[in-house]
């Protein structure tokens, strides 16, 4: 069945190929960018219309938000310095669902990164460790607060978030994704490029 969904961060790597995948198969799709030019190459697609907005302000999405089904969220702020603050996940998702409860949009699915904390027993290699610890260490300790804020302040919100370890443009081998849930570190890799028929938007319902 087709569904209309809304895609935040739509012009980055993730974001372009989830766009892609909807529209092929015969999701009707608004992609909320900062840079249309960036989808240009799509922008002639019947089923696809390429917004501009403000994703830090609830009243600028609250416009893309009316009438669809689901808002999918690709944001990803770049890798700052240990000593650097990042505030992108924490901050975009108090307006995201700010707008999303004003026009009665229930369906979240978002994206953050495996590694935020390393259960006891799983033992990464020591380059892994160094990796998750000091270079996106900042980026990770903004992720935990947005996922904070999920749990605490969205109890009327039917939200999903992703974990991935990692992101290829390869083309995955399997025919379905494998899903864990409650997991917060793995050793496999995931792929953008799925030969599955679903889309992500269909993992859980909307």
């Amino acid at each position: 069945m087709s569904k209309k969904l809304v895609v935040l961060g739509a012009t980055g790597p993730t974001g372009k190929c989830l766009v892609q995948e909807a529209l092929k198969q015969g999701h009707h799709v608004n992609a909320v960018v900062r840079n249309p030019s960036k989808l240009s190459d799509l922008s002639s697609h019947e089923n696809l219309k390429v917004s501009e907005a403000n994703i830090f302000d609830a009243e600028s999405l609250k416009k893309e938000f009316l009438g669809a089904d689901a808002v999918m969220s690709c944001l990803g702020a770049s890798v700052t310095p240990p000593w650097g603050t990042v505030t992108l996940y924490s901050t975009t998702i108090k307006s995201i669902t700010e707008a999303m409860k004003a026009v009665g949009l229930k369906r979240l699915i978002c994206l953050t990164s495996a590694g935020q904390v390393i259960e006891g027993n799983v033992k990464p290699p020591l380059v892994t460790r160094l990796f998750l610890n000091y270079f996106i260490r900042s980026v990770l300790d903004d992720m935990i607060r947005m996922e904070a804020f999920l749990r605490e302040g969205c109890e009327d919100i039917d939200y999903t978030v992703l974990r991935p370890t990692g992101l290829t443009n390869e083309i995955a081998k399997e025919a379905e994704p494998v899903i864990k849930e409650n997991v917060h570190y793995d050793t496999e890799c995931y792929y953008r490029i799925s030969p599955s028929k679903r889309c992500p938007c269909d993992d859980g319902g909307i």
